[in-house]
Parts: C-alpha cells; structure tokens; sequence
C-alpha cells in the first residue's frame, strides 16, 4: 500500500513538518512518495534517500508558505499523485478543506489523512492527528465519519526518544534547540546572555541547528570564539544529546514531546503563536518553565535557580517523561494501515454488471424495504437497466472491493442540484463498511450539492448508514446532506 506525504520545508516554514513525516514515512511497512515545493531553504538533502517529486515554486513572494495559490496546489498535486496512490497524508498549514475538496473530487477513492495543531481549521480527512495536550475531534471542523487521534500519546516521534533508552547521568551539558531553521535568529541573542553566565555556572552548550539555517554564518562564528559552543548542524543524534543535557532550551514544538519522551527538563521560549498551547500545558504539568522571549533578567534568574536547583531538575524531569511515551509514530502507523485496510471503488457500471445486479436483487431479504418489494423477472431486469444506463439523470456505480463488484450505487438527478441516492450490497459485502465508504466517495465526487435518500421506517441498519455518512432525516422516511 502506497503512502504519499504532502509537506514542505523551507526558511520560512522551518523543518518541524518534513521531520514528523519522515518519522512515519520510515516506519510505514509499504511504498511511499513525497510531494513538496521547491522552496528556498527546502531540506532536500533529507530526501535524498526518498521517492520525491518537486513541484516548482513561484518566483514571486507572496507572502504565503506556498508561493501559489492552494487551487493551484492542488492541481500539480494531482498531476504528481502516483496512480497506485491509496493513502494520503498531508502536513500543511496552508492547505485546508477547500484543497482537500478539489483533490478528493478526483481522486475520491484515497484515504486523506492530516496532521494539524491550529484548532478551527475545517479538514475533510478520513483520520486527524494532533499531538497537542488536551485536543479532541471537537476541536476541528470535520466529517462525522471522521477519526482523530489526539494527545501527545499520538506524537509521532523517532525510536531513538524511546524512555526505555534514556540512562540520564549527572551532567554540565546544556542543550538550545528553538528549530533547524531559526530564521530570527534568537539563538545569537541567548548565547549573548549565555555568554555572562558561563563562567558562574560552568555549562556547555550544545546548539542544534540546521545547515539551511539563514544565521548559520554567524553562528559558526560565535562558536570559534566561545570554547564552551558546540554546534550539532544537521544532527541526527538528537536522542543522545537529550541523554547528556542536564537541561535543555527550546521551543514548544515537536521537539517538547522528543524532549518529554527523553526526560529532559526544559526552559521554553514561544516562538510562534500555535506553540503557545503547548507552552501552557507543559509548565501547568510541571515539565517546562516558560520564559519571556526577550527578557534577559528573566532568562538569567531562572536559568541560574533552575541549573543550581538538582531536586527540581529531576521532579521537571520525571514530571516531563509522565506526559508522552514516545511511541505515537507506532499507533499512528497502526492507525493509517487499518484506515487503508479496506479499499472501496466506485466504477460506472456497464452492460456487463446487468446479471450481477440482478442476482443481487434476488438474494433473501434484498428487496424488504424497497418503494416495490416485487422482485423483477430477468426480462424486466434487462429492459429496466438498459434504460437505466441510457438515462443521463440516471448513475449507476458498481461498487467494488479489491476489483471485485460486491454492490450497487445509484444516484436519480433531480431538479436544482438535487440527487436522491440509493444502494444495493450483496450478501456477503453486507456489514463491512462497503456502502459507508461508497456514499463517502460519492460526496467527494460532488455530482451535486444536495443528496437525498428515503429509508423506510423499519431499515435500521440502513438509517444507521446514512447517518454515519453525515445524511440527517428531515421526515418520516426523508434523509439528506448537503455538500
């Protein structure tokens, strides 16, 4: 089963989002595919080794961490999503509900996962991840058929920052990590104040940093001269420097959760909006200390009581290794195997279905609940699906599992871009998620903006899959969505 990331890197993004990708893109059991932008500072190196197909960034900029509009995002992604694509999983702040419309119109069958920490933001996925404390499905717009896995247990992070590998030793080593990228440099402005309280304290720094890094230059500099500096560029042995540090400096992203699962305890900068959510439920919980980003007083007193305090060093960090165990990526890979597990298709039906669907009608009970109970003989069969496929207000779909047809979908065109929809499974397709996914893709197909369904009273089972697709009943046998 192929998996295909949708993500970017860049100066202005940072490398957060590539970084988690490639976490579950390394632990996925099947093909995958990575599709980015070819924006400046983009980590290209880290793909080196991975399936990648560049879409070509605008030479204006505007402004966005797109460089083109999402409309036009979405089409170069599709005409760059592998034809044996079955799951997509897309981590993007840019790209919402509107750009997983025009996608899952062509594409209705795949399975679209994304992974998110902006609350508000509408998704049309089949499975949300969002790793942040406290999140619930409650906290985003999305399709009632919708799953969502929230919480750091759902952190997707490397094998390395497993607990069971942390062996903590008594240590002067002091680890700054606020992103690969640091695009405003707040790094040259802590070593500043790092540099005062050195010779008291007696740390060494570690620095983690990219090489795409815009202040790398400067950087490098400052560690000539600071003998106690040492840069980690492009370092992919961050569980073991979380091991040496006795504490670390950092940001409120992903790397809070790398640094729980490791046990570090932290003092943490917020450096972007949708890290300030973190921020408060990691002090609240006792594992991090929040400072000010440019209160220098501040950054010095806490961080002289914190690195003389050693009982409140290992209460932050036993509190910290209490939050995330570090195995999200397994249940996320748990998760998106058992989201592609079942494969539906909808193909349109031809001449060739014609005994298929009538041996469907002829099975016991398959008629119960139908406007005309009467099962038809084989010649009113032939006339009624000859016409039925001559009628252009008339779809019918064969619904099929792994190239098998198992049912039937119909959809009656009516007046103002109404539909009313209707479905037949066979025997033995009943009961396995066949016709749910089936009237997911056929809203994803948007044929039109209003589909209708009449269910008869006693059809519980049939009244228990229209909702679950999001159809709501509007009288007595009346049940319908609108798109």
């Amino acid at each position: 089963m192929k998996l295909v990331f949708r993500v970017d890197s860049s100066q202005r993004i940072g490398l957060g989002h590539l970084s988690r990708c490639l976490t579950l893109a390394k632990a996925w059991p099947g093909q995958v595919q990575f599709i980015c932008r070819a924006l400046p500072g983009a980590a290209s190196t880290w793909l080196a080794d991975w399936p990648v197909t560049w879409l070509e960034a605008s030479n204006e900029d505007d402004g966005s961490w797109l460089t083109v509009s999402p409309q036009q995002d979405a089409a170069e992604t599709l005409s760059a999503l592998d034809s044996d694509a079955a799951l997509l999983l897309v981590d993007h702040y840019q790209l919402d509900a509107a750009w997983e419309r025009q996608v899952l119109k062509s594409r209705p069958a795949l399975k679209l996962a994304v992974i998110d920490d902006l609350p508000g933001r509408a998704h049309l996925a089949d499975l949300l991840i969002d790793s942040g404390p406290g999140r619930t499905q409650a906290d985003y717009p999305l399709p009632v058929w919708n799953c969502a896995l929230t919480g750091p247990d759902f952190a997707p992070l490397r094998p390395e920052f497993y607990p069971s590998k942390v062996q903590h030793a008594p240590s002067n080593k002091l680890l700054l990590s606020l992103g690969g990228m640091d695009s405003e440099n707040d790094n040259s402005r802590l070593l500043t104040w790092l540099a005062k309280l050195q010779p008291t304290l007696g740390f060494e720094v570690t620095l983690a940093i990219s090489s795409k890094a815009p202040h790398l230059r400067d950087l490098t500099a400052r560690a000539k001269q600071l003998p106690w500096l040492t840069l980690a560029i492009d370092c992919n042995t961050m569980g073991e420097q979380m091991r040496l540090a006795r504490l670390a400096i950092g940001a409120p992203g992903t790397s809070a959760w790398e640094r729980c699962a490791c046990a570090l305890p932290s003092l943490q900068l917020v450096l972007a909006s949708n890290q300030q959510h973190n921020a408060q439920s990691l002090a609240a919980a006792g594992a991090a200390i929040t400072l000010p980003r440019f209160d220098e007083n501040m950054f010095v007193q806490t961080l002289t009581r914190v690195w003389q305090d050693k009982a409140l060093c290992q209460q932050m960090s036993l509190r910290a290794q209490a939050l995330c165990d570090g195995k999200g990526a397994e249940r996320i890979i748990r998760a998106l195997e058992s989201l592609s597990s079942t494969i539906v298709t909808l193909r349109a039906m031809t001449t060739e279905h014609c005994e298929a669907l009538f041996a469907w009608q002829n099975e016991p009970g398959a008629r119960t609940y139908s406007r005309n109970p009467e099962t038809p003989d084989w010649a009113d069969h032939q006339r009624w699906f000859a016409s039925a496929l001559a009628n252009d207000n008339c779809l019918l779909w064969a619904i099929e599992l792994n190239g098998e047809a198992l049912g039937m979908l119909r959809l009656d065109k009516q007046h103002e871009g109404q539909g009313e929809v209707s479905i037949l499974l066979s025997q033995q397709a009943r009961g396995k998620g066949l016709g749910l996914q089936a009237l997911i893709q056929l809203q994803r197909m948007q044929v039109v903006g209003r589909l209708t369904a009449e269910i008869h009273p006693d059809n519980r089972a049939s009244q228990s899959l229209f909702a679950k697709a999001g159809f709501g009943q509007t009288g007595p046998r009346q049940y319908e969505v609108v798109l």
